[in-house]
């Protein structure tokens, strides 16, 4: 029955496929201006998208696929900070709305990642220990308190939702990381990074490579691999240094052209006349 399977796994393709292709990591990078940026993993290179508009912009990056959205948590340096959207082609920010939550809390939100799997976008505040965890609300930018963080944490360098394992993870400043618990904000140590290497800060999880990614103050890029006990390796120095957040922003998936209602009808007779002539002339050969 070769013909006919042959002819099904024609119509199959021509139903369409999903093609695998690389995604894109974004940073904020802080001096001349605030300013987005684009970094290539596989050639080691970035480029620059654009100024953001926003001043002093030592932010959190996090990236929603359901509706491809960039946002940047800004709370650097700012008594009360603020969400915004950042335009993936030119990177202009759009203010969405302040946190307000005053200065009788941690306010420095700078820290940010978006879990994808109950979506919820969440940050939290980078210089003070301990730091706090907060969710916000993607319509107004009101940010609400979880719980002060405790347990194995240190001040916040970044952080990143693994949607593989469904972890809240905090990128310490001397490269350590940490599992943050959503409801309780208790930080357990995941990774303790040997040395002192310099400030790390932009931090987010890449579900393509199943990697952890961060910067440091240098511009150098870095690869926490979950399935080696977190180890971490160096990569060539990508960009000029300052990068405050980073993210992910998931590949679309390539699919090819739909066909129309009719070429299916069409494709599915064809199917079945050429299916009927084999099975006819199959039953003429046994009879002979």
């Amino acid at each position: 029955m070769r013909f006919p399977v042959t002819l099904s796994i024609f119509v199959s393709a021509l139903l369409g496929f999903t093609a695998a292709q690389a995604g894109t990591l974004y940073g904020t990078f802080l001096s001349p201006g605030a300013r987005l940026v684009a970094f290539d993993t596989e050639t080691s290179s970035w480029s620059d998208i654009g100024l953001i508009g926003v001043p002093e912009s030592g932010s959190g990056l996090a990236y929603k696929p359901g509706t491809d959205t960039l946002y940047m948590v800004d709370g650097f340096s700012h008594p009360d900070g603020k969400l915004y959207t950042l335009d993936q082609s030119t990177g202009a920010a759009t203010l969405v709305g302040p946190f307000n939550i005053g200065t009788a809390t941690n306010s420095d939100l700078r820290a940010a990642a978006f879990d994808t799997r109950n979506g919820v976008l969440y940050a939290a505040s980078g210089f003070a220990v301990p730091g706090d965890l907060y969710w916000i609300d993607l319509s107004t930018g009101t940010a609400h308190h979880i719980a002060e963080i405790s347990g194995a944490s240190e001040s916040f360098g970044g952080l990143a939702y693994d949607s593989k394992r469904d972890q809240l993870i905090q990128l310490q400043p001397d490269g350590d990381l940490a599992l943050i618990d959503r409801s309780t904000a208790v930080a357990t140590l995941l990774y303790d990074l040997p040395g002192i290497p310099p400030s790390t800060e932009g931090f987010t999880y890449d579900p393509v490579q199943d990697l952890l990614w961060s910067t440091d103050n240098t511009g150098t890029l870095y690869s926490y691999d979950p399935n080696n006990g977190y180890a971490r390796s160096e990569h060539p120095q990508l960009c000029c240094g300052g990068i405050s957040g980073l993210t992910y922003r998931t590949p679309a998936p390539i699919r090819t052209p739909a066909l129309s209602a009719r070429a299916l009808v069409l494709l599915s007779g064809l199917l079945l006349l050429s299916s009927a002539a084999w099975l006819a002339r199959h039953r003429a050969r046994t009879t002979t």
